[in-house]
């Protein structure tokens, strides 16, 4: 709990990847953030941390983008495929 409450403090203001699961969802929900913002706000910290963490093997950039954009025109739309439209995602490599 303290380790996320730190995490949270040191956030820059405007800086959409320290939102918890519900606030993430909950801003799509209201458009006060678009599937695209969020997805270009993780890779950015993908790009800043994970040359030290060594974190991901491999970043579907592009991939995400795109799909990104499309949640995004049917969140335009009003249509929202789940609770979880337009939350981006990690897999572990671990799984098979």
């Amino acid at each position: 709990m303290m380790a996320a409450l730190a995490a949270r403090a040191e956030q820059a203001p405007g800086d959409s990847t320290g939102m918890t699961l519900a606030e993430a969802a909950a801003a799509i929900r209201s458009r006060a953030i678009t599937p695209t913002q969020l997805v270009q706000a993780c890779l950015a910290r993908i790009d800043i941390y994970n040359p030290k963490l060594n974190a991901f093997i491999t970043v579907l950039r592009d991939q995400a983008l795109a799909q990104a954009a499309e949640l995004e025109r049917e969140q335009s739309a009003g249509k929202l495929r789940s609770p979880l439209h337009g939350i981006p995602i990690a897999l572990k490599d671990n799984i098979d």
